[in-house]
Parts: structure tokens; sequence; C-alpha cells
């Protein structure tokens, strides 16, 4: 489904429109001067429902250069192996998720993700990238920011695209103001708090998030909604339903 010129929306199966495979996070395709960058690269289960995206959209899969993974939780991160072999573009991955990448296992329980499948095969990545690091793939300039709390190695990505300020959000905050955040070892409220705050000093205006619709117009709102978000749930109140 392109949603601009440049911006491909070719995966959802969880929260959302479902067009892809149960556990699927939102996986989009930014095409540009030398191929597309695949964001994120769904949980793995059902990847030619994603493949049936990419024909009807006219892609090729050698035209995609780059698998950018946000973090490496099982809706995102289960799929990387496979497209890196179909398409043979490179694997780049948060600095922070390279270990847990390279050995594989479970990561993200089904429980938390709706995920069929709870576990990811060994996946090293060909390439890391840290938090504040400016750095190009497939002709695209893209700036990563480190966005700890749903888990300590999520980074997002600045891309001006077609005339948009983008911002892609993986887990961080959600179309409405949702953010989840898992009873994990490895996840904290008032760390999350903190990098919504620092993102909302970021200038955009559209986002893509990992779960739920990609918005491409008045985007600070959403992010205002969710610090609010987080904010009650600091405060022991339950969290907005999916």
């Amino acid at each position: 489904m392109r949603l601009t010129e440049s911006i491909h929306w070719v995966a959802c199966g969880y929260v959302g429109p479902f067009f892809t495979a149960a556990g699927d996070c939102n996986v989009y395709l930014l095409h540009g001067p030398h191929g597309y960058v695949m964001i994120d690269a769904g949980g793995g289960k059902e990847p030619d429902l994603i493949g049936r995206q990419l024909r009807w959209d006219g892609v090729k899969l050698e035209e995609i250069k780059a698998i950018l993974l946000t973090h490496p939780h099982v809706d995102h991160a289960a799929g990387a192996n496979y497209w890196r072999k179909k398409t043979g573009a490179q694997v780049v991955a948060p600095e922070g998720a390279a270990e847990y990448l390279r050995k594989g296992g479970p990561y993200c329980p089904p429980s938390a993700t709706n995920a069929p499948k709870s576990s990811i095969e060994p996946t090293p990545p060909d390439r890391t990238v840290a938090g504040g690091e400016t750095f190009e793939l497939a002709g695209l300039k893209l700036r990563a920011i480190a966005a700890p709390g749903h888990c300590p190695s999520m980074l997002c990505y600045r891309v001006d695209l077609d005339g948009l300020k983008v911002l892609v959000t993986g887990d961080c905050f959600y179309w409405g103001g949702k953010c989840t955040i898992f009873s994990l070892h490895d996840s904290d409220r008032a760390v999350f708090k903190q990098t919504l705050e620092r993102l909302d000093k970021e200038e955009f205006d559209a986002f893509l998030g990992g779960h739920r619709f990609p918005v491409l117009h008045g985007a600070k709102e959403h992010l205002k909604l969710a610090i609010e978000e987080i904010t009650r749930q600091i405060a022991g109140e339950p969290a907005m339903r999916a």
C-alpha cells in the first residue's frame, strides 16, 4: 500500500487492518535514490503475505537494499533472516540489539505480542547503528535516536521524504497515543516517559509506528497523547486498550 511517492506500508498483522500474518508489526518501505529500505521485518510466520504486498506495489525484491530494525522483539525482527536471503539486503540493527540477534532465541513472548512465533533464529546484523548516528542507506540519509523504555536497545529514525519530516517510531508510540510496555525484565515506564519527552523536542510532522496506523500529518498531537498515557500508567492507572 503506497502512502506517499516514497513510503509503502507492506505489513500489518497486529492491531490495525490485519493485511498480513498475525504477529507481524507494521513493515514499511522507504524509497531512496538507490533502492528501498525495509523498516522492520515482521514476525516471520507467513512472509509470503508481505511478498504479495510488495508485488502489488510493483517492488522487485532485488531493489530492497537494507532491512533496518528498530528493536529485536519477535514481531519486528523474526522475519529479518528470511528477507535478507530473499533480497540480498543487509540487516542493519541497533547496536544494543546485536548480541541478542547474533544468538537468537525467545525475547518478547507471545502473550505480549500475540505472535505465533516466539523466538528469533540467529540473525547476526551486517551493520549496527547507535543513537545520535547519522548514516545512509539506499541513498537515504537517516539519523538514529536512542529511545529506550519499551526495551533498552530501541531506536527511532528521522528521515526526510516527499516534503515530510518523518519519524520512524518502532514501538515508542502509535496512532492515538497508544504506547505499550510489557512486564519484561528490560521494560521501564519512567525511562519510556523520558524518551517520549525527548522525542517531543524533535522536529517531525509524520510518523511511522510499529503498530496501529501510520500518521502523515499532525504527528505531535499523537505524541502528546502518548506522554499523557505513559504518565497515567506510571500513576498506576490501566493502560489504554489496544
